[in-house]
């Protein structure tokens, strides 16, 4: 299967994914063949990404639903020219990102959501972890504390400035509609977490962990300190169960 029909169908599941917390209605279902126009074309989108490699004409943008100037940036980054050899990700990735953020060629806490065209390996996630810690190291959160508090939400630094990196290969079908994956639900109102503590008896450090990189927390963008509701089917009926992504 070529890159062209794997970034068409990446960007019906993406929609999918996001629909939750991010505006997701306005994001163009392109067909393979507009796909490849996009990809073909000389023109460049974008000009702030002109150093992310020939995908970036696919990337989109995408507003938080609640908290106003907040975005999410979906990159296509590193893909080669049509029919080219894949080009490796290499540490270069991390002073382009912070040139993003240093020179404020996008928002200072905008999300990132990259999609790279080969697998995630220890050595990206190392990569990424190293850019997360950077940019959230100083990170204050203050200006977003009213409309955090007025909607309820569990919200720390750790969901701003955040970014992760997909492989386009996992984004070929959704699997949390696989039929033997269980479903799990993020829960960020206070709440809703505090009735849960109270009924676990726990602490939320306390509860069972789910890693930031297992691929359904990925896939649903858990994000560190988030707490997930598993549905399991059993004979006896629904069984809830909870975790907290670390």
């Amino acid at each position: 299967m070529s890159d062209i029909v794997k970034i068409a169908k990446s960007r019906k599941i993406i929609k999918e994914l996001l629909s939750i917390e991010w505006k997701t209605d306005n994001i163009p279902i392109l067909s393979e063949e507009e796909i490849r126009h996009l990809y073909n074309t000389t023109e460049t989108k974008n000009v702030i990404y002109n150093n992310f490699g020939k995908g970036t004409v696919c990337n989109f943008v995408l507003d938080h639903k609640i908290i106003k100037d907040v975005k999410m940036h979906i990159i296509y980054y590193n893909f080669p020219d049509f029919n080219k050899r894949k080009v490796k990700i290499t540490k270069s990735i991390e002073n382009k990102i912070y040139n993003l953020y240093d020179n404020k060629l996008i928002g200072e806490f905008d999300n990132l959501f990259i999609i790279i065209s080969e697998n995630i390996t220890d050595s990206i996630i190392q990569i990424k972890n190293t850019i997360n810690n950077r940019l959230q190291k100083d990170i204050n959160i203050d200006s977003f504390k009213e409309q955090i508090s007025k909607n309820n939400l569990y919200l720390t630094k750790n969901h701003f400035k955040y970014i992760d990196i997909y492989s386009l290969d996992s984004l070929q079908i959704n699997i949390n509609k696989h039929r033997l994956v269980p479903k799990h639900r993020i829960i960020r109102n206070i709440d809703e977490i505090n009735k849960i503590l109270e009924k676990c008896n726990a602490t939320k450090n306390q509860l069972p962990i789910i890693n930031k990189e297992d691929q359904i927390a990925k896939i649903n963008r858990m994000i560190p300190g988030d707490i997930c509701e598993i549905t399991r089917i059993t004979t006896k009926g629904e069984t809830l169960y909870y975790r907290i992504c670390k």
